[in-house]
């Protein structure tokens, strides 16, 4: 990677008609060379990287730094200087500098005592501004720093899910700050011990958090104090300087509330935020000048009321402010391989400031993604992991959307452009609803990787009874109910195990003109055929004769009295599970659905399918 980039800044030195670059600044200085981890000027100790076009490369860098550049530095040779020893670093410049025709240098990001001593050696007229060459290489990211990039995005995402678990009344916000620092360092060691053969590059976070709430909301840089937080009180979390792996920095930031919001103008000022970062993301892409990005988030913010707005983003990469800039001003055109930090942000001048921020790649092809949201939920046996592990082979069977990132409560598919089942969908497009649990059952098996989970709707069930069991409001029929899921699973028979989805509720199919898919794999293990089919037609609530059009589907043929008896049995314990859900829901969830209604929808078509089923069966 090393040696591919100081081959590049050659060919584009002689093509700019540059005889040598002295490259000083420490991001720049790692990007061609791979050499980091030295002290530089905050401990006034010049590292300077020195690169000819008909010549050598050579470091000059202090010689207590002698270990690690050897080990590193991808470079033709190493120039070493001691404090107070001889002329110190500029003792090698003059070799390099006098009577060369033309030096670039990074007058900007050069430091001052450097510049002085140079200035000494050189006339004027032969120093050019080699910002810009520097700066267009670095813009376009190759396939190696788009790993790094994706990468530090999981480790964003690990210290804002930290950060964000950690936030409660009475908790100081350093405390916030540690866990987050914390989770982001054990995910970048994971990572780095996992992808990368470097054993020397740190996971350590190593930044100040940015964190503000309450009343310093609108400190947009502050820095977690002792401060301890509120109720009601909004937070607000930056990682824009600590998302840093493996030198990689991104942008990535959110607002949170503790409890409910109790100033109602700041929700407002919330969405307007978002549907700014919204509005800048319809529009960034290949071929799209930045200011355009910029255009779009402020004409948001703007139309709502709000002041002019601060920059939407900026460019990311081993520096933490690279080019282009999405600013009013800046025409450069976006390309494949940029990574930008986008904004989308909100300023109620001493009042409130809300702020959402994400880091993206621009890619040749502008897709549409959904993200999905979510922790492991252990009283639903919902683990994200194996959701993840069974979208990527339903993904890699064609039968569900491509799984883009998971990882610490966010996983990220395509976005099936196409029309959403209801039951009467699912129910007039029965045979190729089926064709698709078919293939679940019959090939998914054969995609999935890592340990074999199992869904098995008894052990559900009886787990639920016991969650109900210790809480304080014992639902009055619950063991009538358990005592006929007892009588149900004698009669269920003999189980056909395989992947099965385990929650085919209408809603999970997709039609998009040309085929069904197949999505939310959140239940799906190993499990019984029987339950996947009796599910599909307990949530749906299917008519017999739509039950029978659904076994001869699935089976072939027309069914025996053995199937119907192990699919109605199953149909009735589908039904009985959604009632258990919803009643464990209501104890332990605290999203904002009316569960209670939902239990007594579900227990009334439990009741409903039992009385059918003991019609038919206990006579």
């Amino acid at each position: 990677m090393f040696k591919a980039r100081m081959t590049a800044l050659r060919e584009r030195l002689t093509e700019s008609e540059i005889n040598v670059a002295l490259i000083t600044d420490d991001d720049s200085v790692y990007y061609y060379s791979g050499y980091y981890d030295y002290l530089h000027m905050d401990f006034g100790r010049p590292t300077l990287l020195v690169v000819s076009v008909d010549g050598e490369s050579v470091l000059i860098t202090p010689s207590m730094e002698k270990e690690m550049a050897q080990s590193a530095a991808v470079v033709d040779r190493i120039e070493l200087w001691n404090d107070g020893m001889g002329n110190e670093w500029r003792e090698a410049l003059p070799g390099f500098l006098e009577g060369t025709a033309r030096i670039g240098i990074e007058p900007d990001l050069m430091p001052p005592v450097v510049r002085s001593y140079v200035d000494t050696l050189v006339n004027p007229d032969r120093l050019t501004d080699l910002m810009a060459l520097v700066s267009e290489m670095r813009m376009i990211k190759s396939s190696d720093e788009l790993q790094i990039a994706r990468h530090a995005g999981e480790v964003g995402i690990a210290m804002m899910g930290a950060g964000r678990s950690a936030i409660g009344e009475g908790v100081p916000e350093y405390e916030v700050a540690l866990s987050a620092t914390q989770a982001g360092t054990r995910k970048a060691a994971e990572l780095l011990k996992t992808h990368y053969s470097d054993k020397r590059m740190s996971p350590s976070i190593h930044f100040m958090q940015i964190m503000a709430s309450g009343k310093e909301m609108t400190m947009t840089h502050h820095r977690a104090s002792t401060k301890e937080l509120k109720y009601g009180e909004p937070v607000f979390l930056c990682f824009c300087g600590m998302t840093n792996f493996h030198r990689f920095k991104l942008g990535f930031d959110r607002t949170f509330w503790l409890g409910e919001i109790t100033d109602t103008s700041q929700e407002s000022a919330y969405q307007t935020a978002v549907d700014s970062q919204a509005a800048a993301l319809s529009v960034l892409g290949p071929g799209v000048a930045a200011e355009e990005v910029h255009r779009a988030y402020a004409e948001v913010i703007q139309a709502a009321g709000y002041e002019y707005p601060f920059r939407c983003g900026r460019a990311t990469g081993f520096s933490f402010l690279e080019s282009p800039q999405l600013v009013f001003g800046d025409k450069t055109v976006l390309q494949p391989g940029m990574v930008f930090a986008v904004d989308g942000s909100v300023t109620v001048p001493g009042k409130f400031r809300a702020q959402v921020g994400d880091s993206f790649i621009v890619t040749d092809t502008r897709g549409k993604y959904v993200a999905r949201y979510g922790h492991d939920i252990a009283v639903h046996h919902v683990l994200r992991t194996r959701e993840a592990e069974l979208s990527r082979a339903a993904a890699d069977l064609g039968i569900s959307p491509h799984l883009h990132f998971a990882g610490d409560g966010v996983m990220i598919f395509d976005f099936i452009e196409g029309h959403t089942f209801g039951a009467d969908d699912l129910k007039h497009n029965l045979e190729r609803g089926v064709d698709i649990v078919k293939r679940v059952h019959t090939e998914m098996h054969q995609k999935v990787r890592g340990p074999g989970y199992l869904f098995w709707v008894w052990h559900v069930l009886r787990d639920y009874a016991h969650l109900l069991r210790q809480s304080e409001t014992l639902p009055p029929d619950l063991e009538r109910l358990m005592a006929i899921a007892a009588a149900l699973e004698r009669d269920a028979g003999e189980p056909r195990i395989c992947i099965c989805h385990s929650d085919l509720l209408a809603a999970n199919f997709i039609d998009d003109g040309h085929k069904v898919w197949l999505i939310d794999w959140e239940y799906g293990a190993f499990g019984n055929v029987w339950f996947d089919v009796g599910n599909m037609a307990a949530i749906s609530d299917f008519d017999r004769q739509q039950e029978t059009q659904l076994l001869e589907a699935y089976l072939g043929h027309p069914a025996t009295e053995v199937d119907w008896r192990r699919f109605d049995a199953m149909r009735c314990a589908a039904n009985l599970r959604e009632t258990l859900w919803g009643m464990v829901s209501e104890q332990h969830l605290e999203l904002d659905i009316d569960y209670q209604a939902y239990t007594a929808e579900q227990l009334a078509g439990f009741e409903k399918s039992y009385t059918d089923y003991l019609q038919r069966y206990r006579d």
